[in-house]
């Protein structure tokens, strides 16, 4: 019997520290990958590197942006895009690029694949958990 809950106490443990270790690790450590952020002016697109702290915050925009709810038809007027955003991922050397108008209701995302743009739409919590994680600045 003492046998047993000995195990169960090194596995115990063992889980915790391998848990703690995976938490920092998904916390802490810095990304490789660029996200850049364009803010139209009168005639052209100014570029600016945002620094991102932990790679689980470019996961989760990447996740937001990539999976979001595809749509036929956009509503609304889409002739000046809020922002223009590139997310580059070095490891798996990959690029994405995203046309973004924030709205009301959340966000519209026409994203450019192989020369086939998608639109996606997000809801207001999706389209704020962006402008958190880009450090969003309205013009």
């Amino acid at each position: 019997m003492k046998k047993r809950y000995l195990v169960i106490s090194i596995i115990s443990i063992l889980t915790l520290f391998l848990g703690g270790f995976q938490y920092v690790k998904m916390n802490k450590t810095k990304s490789s990958n660029e996200v850049w952020v364009g803010y139209k002016s009168k005639s052209r697109t100014d570029f600016k590197r945002v620094n991102v702290e932990s790679q689980s915050k470019i996961d989760k925009l990447e996740e937001i942006l990539v999976f979001g709810k595809t749509i036929n038809k956009p509503k609304g007027n889409l002739q000046d895009y809020d922002i223009q955003l590139s997310l580059k991922v070095p490891e798996n050397e990959k690029s994405y690029s995203f046309l973004i108008w924030f709205t009301n209701n959340g966000a519209i995302i026409k994203q450019n694949t192989l020369n086939k743009f998608n639109y996606k739409s997000l809801d207001n919590q999706d389209a704020n958990s962006v402008k958190e994680i880009i450090k969003y600045k309205r013009n």
